[in-house]
């Protein structure tokens, strides 16, 4: 009976693996865009493209600046509904922060 038990676990972990499905924070890192424009068609551009990903206030747009994706950032900016004038938590009134803090459209318009 052990046995039983046993292998239903195992395939619902094999299960759980071979299912798995990438969250936002995955598919930035990764640059998958045929997926993230998938996942925005499904979320809608509100939810996908400024809700922040993490306690830091960063939204894909942050986070992919900060990681320096330069073809993800290029395609998010070209979204309709982005804001480009998003803050996370590091931002100060003048403009400097963290690493990865956005800065304004003029910031992003001369990084792409």
């Amino acid at each position: 009976m052990s046995h039983i038990r046993n292998c239903q676990k195992e395939k619902g972990f094999l299960a759980s693996f071979l299912f798995h499905k990438p969250t936002r924070e995955e598919l930035l890192r990764k640059g998958d865009l045929p997926s993230l424009a998938r996942l925005l068609r499904k979320q809608g551009p509100e939810k996908f493209l400024n809700t922040p990903l993490d306690g830091d206030g960063n939204t894909p747009l942050i986070m992919a600046a900060g990681r320096g994706s330069y073809r993800v950032v290029q395609w998010l900016v070209s979204q309709k509904g982005i804001n480009l004038d998003a803050r996370n938590r590091y931002t100060r009134e003048n403009g400097r922060g963290g690493e990865s803090v956005c800065m304004g459209r003029e910031r992003f318009a001369c990084w792409l």
